[in-house]
């Protein structure tokens, strides 16, 4: 019997309180999600998905659901370089972007891991939420 594998994901937050998302999947079925893969290489995995190097000192677990690890690392503005990137994530990356709670909590576009506005608010704390991006 295989055990499932666990994964674990890292929420890179700026100082402004916006995570870095990778886009990923097939024209209009494609996700938003954190990088991610194995718990025991999460410090490489971070380098080869954007380039920034982080040490495991900076990760800090926050969430644990469906055999997944969340943890986050709080840094300031990066520019993203995929130049490490595995082949197969340069074949299927399709972007990146640095979203606010507010734009997490109104998109209509699927974000992993689910329930990332809500974690994401609680990491922030209280009060830190910005405004309704869609208000006028």
């Amino acid at each position: 019997m295989d055990l499932p594998r666990r994964t674990a994901r890292v929420l890179l937050v700026d100082a402004d309180g916006r995570v870095l998302l990778l886009r990923s999947g097939p024209g209009a079925e494609h996700t938003w999600s954190a990088p991610g893969g194995d718990p025991d290489e999460l410090v490489r995995v971070v380098h080869d998905a954007v380039g920034l190097t982080v040490t495991p000192a900076e990760l800090h677990l926050v969430a644990t659901a469906s055999g997944e690890d969340v943890f986050v690392g709080r840094r300031p503005r990066h520019d993203v370089n995929t130049a490490g990137a595995t082949d197969w994530a340069r074949e299927h990356g399709l972007g990146h972007r640095w979203w606010s709670v507010a734009e997490l909590q109104f998109t209509t576009e699927t974000v992993h891991p689910a329930g990332l506005a809500g974690l994401l608010d609680d990491v922030l704390g209280a009060g830190t939420r910005p405004p309704d991006p869609r208000a006028p």
